[in-house]
């Protein structure tokens, strides 16, 4: 998120000093992610990040106590630090009526894929390579944790969308983005219809039969994505379950997938990778994508925020299906060539 919670940050430092008992000296709001407001906090001897979730998370206390088992076997993966009451999250009361539940994890002093396609850079073959083993790796994990969420392949995003149509028809807009979007949105309906109609195609294809289920983080994107002298890291395990290999793998799709997905077989032998489930979760991202930022730029009036949910969505209204089909065909070609 780009702008910081309304809260007093002094008040939340000092909360974070008696939950952790850890002098920190400094907290400064980092404008990065989706999902939750960001902190960067520094003690006298290290440094950390601080996370504080806006919205629930489904089962998020299961998974970061899985995340902290997976060190077992992944030593790059980043879990949550325990409070002094050994507890994985723990709540900050910003006031009488609200409270915001907070976690602390390592910082991890290094650069992001992200950070690095800023500067028209990415990884290196060999830092490729690293990633596509540890996924490899995460995928050939069989210990059996009862509390992972599934994959159950619901209509994720299609109800929200469809109510975002609704409640457009009687919104007042209070900022220009907001006519922006209601004009967008209803410039663009047929084709999101279509987008809809194509993946609840997916979604009936890929409820049907028996999948093989690994775990997965679900979101390694190239934000969650560390390097430092220690290798690479993977952060963010908010939304792991038991899914698909493809539920991972889609995201490395396009340029280099041939090296990842080379490096990823060799470390995790399967041939059951599905070109219709890699089609379910490219269709899936849009989706998520369409709704998010329209359901955000809704509620909120800030104009920073406005304008980065603007430009976010703009990559993905309208949808683009000469791009999605195109990115396709390159995966089925890929998984035809054979590794």
């Amino acid at each position: 998120l780009k702008t910081s919670p309304n809260f007093d940050q002094q008040q939340f430092l000092t909360f974070l000093r008696q939950t952790y008992e850890i002098d920190f000296v400094s907290l400064s709001f980092i404008p990065e992610g989706e999902c939750s407001y960001i902190y960067h906090a520094i003690s006298s001897s290290d440094q950390y990040v601080v996370k504080v979730y806006i919205d629930p998370v489904v089962d998020l206390q299961h998974k970061m106590e899985i995340s902290v088992k997976l060190r077992n076997f992944l030593p790059n993966v980043v879990a949550p630090i325990l409070t002094n009451g050994g507890d994985l999250t723990c709540r900050f009361q910003a006031d009488l009526s609200s409270y915001y539940l907070v976690a602390l994890f390592p910082f991890i002093d290094g650069i992001s894929r992200w950070q690095l396609w800023q500067k028209d850079q990415d990884f290196s073959g060999d830092q490729l390579r690293s990633v596509a083993q540890m996924i490899a790796h995460l995928h050939a994990i069989t210990v059996d944790y009862p509390v992972i969420p599934k994959e159950d392949f619901t209509r994720p995003f299609c109800s929200g969308i469809q109510k975002i149509y609704q409640d457009i028809n009687t919104f007042s807009p209070t900022h220009s983005y907001h006519q922006l979007l209601i004009d967008a949105l209803k410039q663009e309906q047929s084709l999101v219809t279509s987008l809809i109609s194509r993946f609840e195609d997916l979604v009936q294809y890929a409820q049907s039969g028996i999948k093989t289920t690994v775990i997965t983080h679900g979101d390694p994107t190239s934000g969650n994505l560390v390097w430092n002298r220690g290798g690479i890291y993977l952060i963010d395990w908010d939304n792991m379950a038991l899914g698909t290999p493809e539920r991972d793998l889609t995201t490395f799709t396009g340029e280099r997938f041939d090296l990842f997905l080379s490096v990823y077989l060799r470390h995790f032998q399967t041939d059951t990778l599905d070109l219709k489930l890699f089609s379910y979760y490219i269709h899936e991202w849009v989706l998520q994508e369409i709704y998010e930022f329209s359901e955000r730029m809704l509620k909120s009036n800030n104009e920073n925020q406005l304008q980065h949910d603007w430009q976010e969505l703009r990559q993905y209204l309208p949808p683009d299906f000469s791009n999605l089909d195109s990115r396709i065909e390159a995966i089925q070609r890929e998984l035809e060539r054979g590794h």
